[in-house]
């Protein structure tokens, strides 16, 4: 930070905004996965969510982000409802869910609870494919149905639909890096790298590539010193790279633009915002 060296931090959490920062992150944080959740839930209409969380500290961080961000989106939290990270038995755990949504629903003149309306349209599951495609099966047991799922990018596994099946049906789910995306520029960059090393890239690598071409580039342009850098990076709007849109900014912090992907028919695909 003092000799002014440009850095990229490749971490979940958000890097503390400081003016004149020469640290940028570039990988794929907590809070650009909330805000595009929320964005997506919003364009899709949806208004209020309520939160399954482990009590592991991805579980609670993701959890106090979401919901200090989701006023922003216009969405309210009815519920937020934490288990043991070490659980096993996700019945148990969705029984006490259903138990929640029926207190949030209040008193009922009718015999049939389920018959009213339910003011929660979406639950944010904060854990493994495994995990939640397990919760998912429980849901329709209990008896909970018609509330949308949604994920981290931690969902962005062929476990998801493969122990999931129909559960997962409707599903959104945030992706660093979607090896199989639409754009061009994306099919190029997993091609070369197939081509090159025999294998397919992963988050990590698309994630190295974006920052060296992005500094490349502004070489080639004749930036010769630290300070041009770093004013080159924090000015650098609406990068097209492999992991997604990026922008930097003067404080080190980023913006970022990913891939959401959606379950349909029991295929993965892309949800287009």
């Amino acid at each position: 930070m003092k000799k002014g060296i440009p850095t990229f931090i490749y971490s979940k959490e958000n890097l503390v905004p400081r003016e004149g920062s020469c640290c940028y992150g570039n990988y794929l944080t907590i809070g650009t996965q909330v805000s595009t959740i929320l964005k997506t839930a919003r364009n899709q209409g949806i208004k209020r969510f309520a939160l399954l969380c482990p009590s592991d500290t991805f579980g609670r961080t993701f959890r106090d982000v979401f919901i200090k961000t989701a006023p922003q989106y216009n969405i309210e939290v009815i519920l937020s409802q934490e288990y043991a990270d070490d659980t096993k038995d996700f019945s148990s755990v969705v029984k006490v869910f259903k138990d929640a949504i029926r207190k949030q629903k209040g008193p009922s003149k009718q015999k049939t609870v389920n018959k009213q309306m339910p003011p929660i349209e979406a639950v944010m599951i904060p854990d493994t494919a495994i995990n939640a495609s397990t919760i998912a099966a429980y849901f329709p047991y209990h008896g909970i149905k018609d509330i949308k799922l949604f994920g981290t990018d931690l969902w962005d596994t062929p476990d998801f639909i493969r122990l999931g099946g129909k559960n997962v049906e409707g599903a959104c789910f945030i992706s660093g890096f979607y090896a199989d995306s639409s754009s061009l520029m994306v099919r190029d960059f997993v091609s070369s790298f197939k081509t090159t090393f025999n294998t397919s890239p992963t988050i990590w690598e698309a994630s190295a590539y974006d920052t060296a071409s992005l500094i490349r580039q502004m070489i080639e342009k004749g930036l010769n010193s630290r300070d041009e850098l770093n004013k080159a990076i924090s000015s650098l709007k609406d990068y097209q790279g492999a992991t997604g849109i990026i922008s930097f900014y003067s404080d080190g912090s980023t913006r970022k633009e990913i891939t959401v992907l959606t379950v349909r028919d029991g295929s993965i695909i892309e949800v287009i915002q």
